[in-house]
């Protein structure tokens, strides 16, 4: 059964992509938009979740292929910069890499703000490895 939250926050991020036309792929909410401007020299831009079954660590970049490899490689080696993430890992816990959506590059700041903190509520059984929420990165942002 879906719970009430979920179908209210699935229908305002349909109006969230109506308003921007800049969203594409989304994937986790079986949203299919499509846009021409997500690939630079064929690599994939945009929002990722890395989970497992209790955690969850929500992250951006503008090669998400070499990301996936960046992160592996240093779980692997015990030098993740991120300490959470690394004793998670460390601890056995099987880390999944999961695109969520493609987007432009102009927006990946603001899209990975969103995905955090809806991540967060659309998941409230999963503990986040983030160490900001996407509240406070918003608050970094705007003082710089």
């Amino acid at each position: 059964m879906i719970h009430p939250i979920q179908i209210i926050f699935k229908y305002f991020y349909i109006l969230y992509i109506l308003y921007e036309k800049k969203v594409v792929n989304c994937r986790v909410l079986e949203i299919d938009i499509k846009s021409k401007n997500n690939k630079t020299n064929n690599t994939l831009i945009g929002i990722y979740v890395l989970k497992t079954n209790k955690h969850f660590y929500i992250g951006l970049s503008n090669n998400l292929d070499k990301r996936k490899r960046e992160h592996f490689y240093k779980l692997n080696r015990n030098e993740h910069p991120n300490i959470k993430l690394q004793n998670v890992y460390n601890k056995g816990y099987n880390i999944e890499f999961e695109i969520i959506q493609e987007c432009n590059i102009e927006d990946l700041n603001r899209l990975e703000i969103f995905w955090m903190d809806l991540y967060s509520i659309l998941h409230p059984e999963l503990k986040s490895l983030n160490l900001k929420s996407g509240i406070e990165v918003k608050i970094n942002i705007e003082v710089l």
